[in-house]
């Protein structure tokens, strides 16, 4: 008899989560498991393997699930609730808002696993309610957190230790995420595992082809990301700056949308960089951006795995990236880690002026994380179910 085994996340909206999201659910051995997927937002669902069973979201999930540009188009009436509801998290925390919505949705099924596969951001926010749902409503023999945030600086909270202690297993998606969570949470540290991403290399690279982009493919520099503080876009804006300076001839593209998106395009035309720097907005398809690009460049502060810099070793783009923990898990030989702004700028000026260095690199480019490594580990979760 199958194992029957439930997801529950916020959305498909684009995103490191949902796209790993997809890719863990194309890798299932769908004869031996019963895969069913709930979604706050069960929007945008065509991408996920026919042989998961979609449990119908509703209208109340729906609204808690959009971000507040998503609800801004579905009218005032479902703005206001949204808003409403965000408002009401500030004030009185999320679990305690939370607890009186799910006063209200029952779900009858059980199951012999079910996962918890996106973070809360706090206690505090309307994007939570992933775990209490999964704690407090789902029946399920085992119950699983799926955690894609590096805890690195982060301190314990009395909260959510207490939620992250109902759960079986804690799965991180890198070995240094593992470290920095059990840093946090020690006495959690034996029910702590390591699951890498999948990559869908087949997909990436047949979408990389789907078209040819507009841009500068010999001078370009491309960046991806949600254009907030964690992704540390300025950074990459002043070294733009310094290399108009330097009469290096590039076009910076930088593919995302974000809270800080008016911030940084006042920057842009504070640093007379508008000619340089092309914000191109959110794309559903950001492979062929990928592999008609020169370099990818990542300022990020923290990431859980590194999404992007996967996808461009497997496009063959090669990648310089701002340090963080679980960078080296990636990246040895096959990218360029620096550990400073000014290191970030030396080495975008070489591998423009150096074509020798760059083919080198470029030959070195390679994803090196195998699908053998990862399908150990997850089986290793899923055999005591």
């Amino acid at each position: 008899m199958k194992k029957k085994i439930l997801f529950v996340s916020d959305s498909l909206r684009t995103g490191g989560i949902q796209k790993s999201l997809i890719d863990l659910l194309n890798k299932f051995n769908y004869e031996k498991y019963d895969v069913f997927l709930f979604l706050f937002n069960d929007n945008n669902i065509n991408s996920v393997n026919k042989n998961v069973k979609i449990i119908k979201s509703n209208t109340i999930f729906r609204i808690i699930g959009m971000t507040s540009k998503e609800a801004k188009t579905k009218g005032i009436f479902i703005y206001f609730i949204r808003l409403v509801l965000s408002i009401l998290c500030k004030v009185f925390s999320s679990q305690v808002i939370y607890s009186i919505i799910y006063l209200f949705i029952n779900f009858e099924d059980k199951y012999d696993l079910a996962i918890s596969y996106s973070n809360n951001v706090n206690n505090h926010s309307l994007y939570y309610g992933y775990n209490k749902l999964v704690l407090d409503k789902i029946k399920a023999n085992s119950k699983i957190s799926w955690v894609h945030i590096d805890y690195v600086n982060k301190q314990e909270k009395k909260w959510e230790l207490k939620e992250f202690n109902k759960f079986n297993k804690i799965v991180l998606v890198s070995n240094n995420c593992k470290i920095n969570f059990d840093k946090v949470y020690p006495s959690l540290k034996d029910k702590t595992v390591v699951v890498y991403n999948y990559l869908d290399k087949n997909s990436i690279l047949k979408k990389s082809t789907e078209f040819i982009p507009n841009i500068d493919k010999e001078n370009s520099i491309l960046s991806i990301g949600r254009l907030e503080k964690n992704k540390n876009f300025e950074m990459q804006l002043r070294i733009a700056k310094k290399l108009t300076q330097s009469n290096l001839n590039f076009k910076w593209y930088i593919i995302g949308e974000g809270n800080n998106k008016d911030k940084l395009l006042e920057l842009s035309k504070l640093y007379g960089i508008e000619d340089n720097v092309v914000f191109l907005g959110s794309k559903n398809n950001v492979y062929p951006y990928i592999k008609n690009s020169k370099i990818l460049i990542s300022t990020s502060l923290s990431e859980s795995f590194g999404l992007t810099i996967a996808e461009a070793q497997i496009l063959n783009t090669p990648v310089i990236a701002l340090n963080y923990p679980s960078l080296n898990e990636i990246i040895d030989d096959n990218g360029i880690i620096c550990n400073s702004e000014l290191e970030i700028y030396n080495n975008i000026l070489n591998l423009f002026n150096n074509e020798k260095e760059y083919s080198l690199l470029k030959e070195k480019t390679v994803y090196k994380i195998k699908d053998e490594t990862i399908d150990k580990q997850l089986e290793s979760i899923l055999k005591g179910i």
